[in-house]
């Protein structure tokens, strides 16, 4: 009891609380256990127990807890979820009931959800991750407190909430699934576990003082990411990319997380192999890419490493506006021999497109002349130009066409000033003259 009112008063002691309850030991230890601490503080109680319909014995254990919130006078919600039986049945019913969860938690009222994960939970977690293979935030497994979820059982052995039910006269469900040992989790926990411990009889909580330890790092490792991220990156749709200069020069492990968190921004997520794929072309040359999953390619610019979504949408296009201000190294504004503007238009390339270099003669395709610039190829169909028909004037922020120079027979000079984001940039607020 001490160990729960403890993490109770930890979280700022929330007045509403949303309980998982399953009708097993942990959750209904916990049901009491909170049932105790409603005796010290003003706290309201809800009990949610998910009906997954996959068991004979289902409508036994919705049952029980019936029963046993009736005889607790315990407000409860029963939550009849369909879950999958295509793949992992056991990560579908997982999503199931946390959308049950949340499909019955308000937000409105920051109802925080309590579940009944304890240390051997905590333990089996981190073996099954590391049998399937993860990195550290895997093996960080499942935290005390993480986004208004609380489980304050955490850190408490399982045999120790069967003696405290035990010693109260409590009786609870036993789910008959957990003795197939065709599932990953009851293999370890029937076969796996009780060698540890017999090898090392402290194995558990040493493994649940491991998963604290790897918690607090990945917090770290998160700010450091947000940071980096939001200083080299560029994360806003449609375009995503890293800056390859400073990305070079941090270490693997950082390049790794990195990767991950500029493609997590864009819904991508990557496994080890991918991941890797990625990290590597940074010692490719520019313009080579990797495949990484659902059509989506990893490219490597001259300076920029984007992450590539098919069918992505163009970026809005900007406005040109009439300006008195210098052009003074500022790339948004440029100065044109006025008479060439007649019928000219703000738009994104087209086949065809063609461009006077200032001072080169001749003219070459848009595309060569954004190749010359290093303009990477996820940029060019997203780059705006100012043209007349065919004829390309104004690269914005790029080059001025011979063609629309002023010269000395200007008489009446333009000077414009493109409004609107880039798509080599950083900031993607960036819509004002800099």
């Amino acid at each position: 009891m001490k160990r729960v009112t403890a993490s109770y008063l930890k979280i700022g002691q929330p007045a509403k609380l949303v309980l998982g309850l399953s009708g097993g030991a942990d959750s209904v230890a916990l049901a009491l256990l909170l049932l105790e601490l409603k005796k010290q503080y003003p706290l309201s109680l809800t009990c949610v127990h998910v009906h997954h319909g996959l068991r004979d014995n289902a409508d036994l254990d919705a049952a029980f807890v019936r029963a046993f919130c009736e005889e607790h006078a315990l407000p409860l919600i029963v939550e009849y979820v369909n879950v999958s039986c295509d793949g992992n049945v056991e990560a579908n019913a997982r999503a199931a009931r946390y959308r049950a969860f949340a499909k019955t938690m308000s937000n409105a009222e920051k109802e925080w959800l309590v579940l009944g994960h304890h240390l051997d939970d905590q333990a089996e977690t981190m073996l099954m991750r590391l049998m399937v293979g993860t990195g550290n935030k895997g093996l960080a497994s499942m935290r005390e407190v993480s986004n208004y979820i609380w489980r304050p059982l955490l850190g408490t052995r399982r045999h120790d909430i069967i003696q405290y039910l035990t010693g109260l006269g409590q009786s609870w469900r036993e789910d008959e699934s957990n003795e197939d040992e065709r599932f990953l989790r009851n293999a370890i926990r029937k076969r796996l576990m009780p060698i540890m411990t017999d090898i090392c009889p402290s194995s558990v909580r040493n493994l649940g003082r491991t998963s604290v330890i790897l918690s607090d790092e990945e917090v770290f490792w998160s700010d450091y990411v947000t940071n980096w991220l939001q200083a080299n990156a560029c994360l806003q749709a449609p375009l995503y990319f890293v800056m390859t200069q400073p990305l070079s020069s941090v270490a693997v492990a950082a390049q790794r997380r990195i990767l991950r968190g500029l493609c997590e921004t864009a819904d991508v997520v990557l496994d080890f192999e991918q991941t890797e794929r990625m990290r590597l072309l940074l010692l490719e040359r520019p313009g080579s890419s990797a495949n990484l999953s659902g059509g989506v390619k990893a490219y490597r610019g001259w300076e920029r490493l984007h992450v590539v979504k098919p069918d992505a949408e163009l970026l809005p296009l900007g406005q040109l506006q009439e300006t008195n201000q210098p052009k003074a190294g500022n790339r948004r504004i440029e100065c044109f021999h006025g008479a060439m503007l007649a019928g000219a238009q703000l738009r994104y390339r087209q086949p065809g497109d063609r461009i006077a270099p200032l001072g080169l003669g001749g003219t070459q395709s848009l595309k060569e002349y954004l190749i010359n610039r290093k303009v990477d190829r996820p940029l060019r169909d997203m780059w705006p130009v100012l043209a007349r028909g065919p004829d390309i004037l104004w690269v914005v922020g790029v080059g001025l066409a011979q063609t629309a120079a002023v010269t000395g027979a200007t008489t009446k000079p333009v000077t414009l000033c493109y409004l609107g984001r880039l798509p080599d940039e950083i900031d993607a607020n960036s819509n004002e003259s800099e």
